[in-house]
């Protein structure tokens, strides 16, 4: 039997296919809607391969309750409308193999990519409303650096696509994100829902405080926008007593963390840094609610799912003011500073070793858990297809009435 009222997901990103951490975010949005709503996800992987022929292979599986088909589409060249033809033929059949389980009332895209933006036409021919959630820091980060010829054209397309009216809700996950979709891509402020990113639900305060050491952990995937030589340098800066006070872990990998390494040998060998690779979110809940202090270096970031799971746990953050990091943390739950400013974050650190004790954590986390919740965000997410449909089903019922006549 179908299941009615179903929201098929295309995943821009999604984790264990490129990378294991990539668009774990995503995941949660749809496991936290997945409870009240049922669905299926569609994620497509493109490879240009000069001698593979024209090929799409599907994979299904069942992740933690969710319905996710994987399709890997191989084509020798992604020119000519060759790559939309191909995306665009992958996703019918995905949604026909899905199509005797699931009837589907919305379209819920996580990221525009030149793969989910092909969903637009079938989405418009099944009557399908579109629901589009960005969590992507390349709107404001990524075209910097291009061309002025590569900035225009980028946004044009981009202005272009938000502007089908098969789009109903846009829903960033900060402020900041949506003012940049609103101001630099036309999307208007009355289809804009910001609707954060989620914490899981294993990062919880602990009933006892950290002893010292001063604990201070720095989780993230290391590339990018992250910035870990400057928390380096504002490790250096500080006064040799106030080092040995501390013990820190690193978790994480990516290209910038070899560099960290080899920088802070030193430190690995005095036993204040510890290097913990890659740590599954259990894992990392342990640490962040034993931490006193998380560090979250950054140039350029929307909202950060660290600070978010570290707030949860009651633990104060250290970053930079920067994009949507402000709309997480203030002077009750932590210090932030300008991007690339080691002293004035070695001065921050120093300053929150001395009076840490004045966070209230379990304030803290209450108010983390009340914003950052899965049931409370999934319940925004779900709000707006529901408005969605309300208005779906009264421009259908005036269609009918006028082709009546």
């Amino acid at each position: 039997m179908k299941r009615s009222n179903a929201v098929l997901v295309a995943a821009g990103w999604w984790p264990g296919i490129l990378h294991p951490s990539d668009g774990i975010f995503v995941k949660e949005h749809v496991l936290a809607v997945s409870r009240s709503r049922p669905g299926a996800v569609i994620h497509l992987i493109f490879t240009r391969s000069i001698f593979a022929p024209f090929r799409i292979r599907f994979t299904e599986a069942v992740e933690d309750g969710i319905v996710v088909l994987t399709g890997r589409l191989t084509a020798p060249i992604r020119r000519f409308g060759i790559h939309d033809l191909l995306v665009r033929m992958a996703y019918r059949r995905a949604i026909a193999q899905l199509s005797d389980r699931f009837a589907f009332s919305v379209v819920h895209i996580h990221v525009h990519t030149p793969m989910t933006e092909n969903l637009l036409p079938i989405a418009r021919e099944n009557g399908w409303p579109v629901v589009v959630t960005e969590h992507s820091t390349f709107y404001h980060s990524g075209i910097v650096g291009r061309s002025e010829a590569e900035r225009v054209n980028f946004q044009r397309n981009v202005r272009r696509w938000y502007a089908d009216p098969c789009i109903k809700a846009v829903l960033p996950v900060s402020h900041d994100l949506g003012k940049t979709l609103h101001e630099g891509y036309g999307v208007p402020m009355d289809k804009i829902t910001v609707v954060p990113n989620i914490s899981a639900p294993c990062f919880k305060p602990r009933a006892v405080q950290a002893p010292p050491p001063f604990r201070i952990v720095l989780a993230a995937y290391w590339a990018g926008n992250k910035d870990p030589g400057l928390f380096i340098s504002a490790l250096d800066l500080l006064p040799a007593e106030w080092k040995t006070r501390t013990r820190i872990d690193w978790v994480g990998d990516g290209e910038l963390l070899q560099r960290a390494q080899t920088e802070c040998a030193p430190y690995v060998a005095q036993g204040i840094m510890h290097f913990h690779g890659r740590l599954t979110k259990p894992q990392l809940a342990v640490l962040l609610a034993e931490a006193h202090l998380l560090v979250h270096p950054t140039k350029a970031e929307n909202l950060p799912c660290i600070i978010i799971e570290s707030l949860c746990c009651g633990t104060p953050v250290l970053s930079n003011a920067v994009n949507g990091v402000p709309e997480l943390v203030d002077r009750h739950n932590g210090v932030l500073c300008p991007p690339g400013d080691p002293q004035a974050f070695a001065t921050a650190l120093q300053e929150i070793m001395q009076h840490h004790a004045r966070f209230d954590r379990a304030s803290i986390a209450a108010h983390a858990e009340q914003r950052f919740s899965s049931a409370n965000v999934a319940r925004r997410i779900v709000d707006v297809y529901d408005s969605i449909a309300r208005v779906h089903d009264r421009q259908t019922v005036r269609a009918a009435v006028v082709h009546d006549r």
